[in-house]
């Protein structure tokens, strides 16, 4: 089995909002543990970026993944975005319907 270390929304959108996350600070210190101990032991490290029109439009600034994240240029990066939502007719649950293209 392959492990992987998955880094989903780390964006300068959400964290160096004006209304950061609670406790982002330790977020990010937790994360970039993760992301060396990711490297270390020679793990692939995946970054998840969301594109959320009028908040995270691809390739902004607001879309890049937060400046104080530790990224390895061999990293993956893989950008998803919400289409459209439809409806799970068993359960009668939104479900949202993602593209997820890989761009690095």
């Amino acid at each position: 089995m392959t492990s992987a270390l998955l880094v989903v929304d780390v964006q300068n959108g959400i964290f160096a909002s004006n209304n950061p996350p609670h406790l982002s600070e330790k977020v990010i210190e937790n994360i970039n543990q993760l992301v060396d101990y990711a490297n270390a032991s020679e793990l692939l490290t995946v970054f998840i970026q969301h594109e959320i029109p009028g908040m995270l439009e691809p390739d902004s600034d607001a879309w890049q993944i937060f400046s104080g994240i530790n990224v390895e240029h061999s990293d993956t990066k893989i950008r998803a975005k919400c289409i459209r939502c439809t409806r799970n007719r068993e359960k009668n649950h939104p479900r949202p319907v993602f593209i997820r293209t890989r761009y690095s």
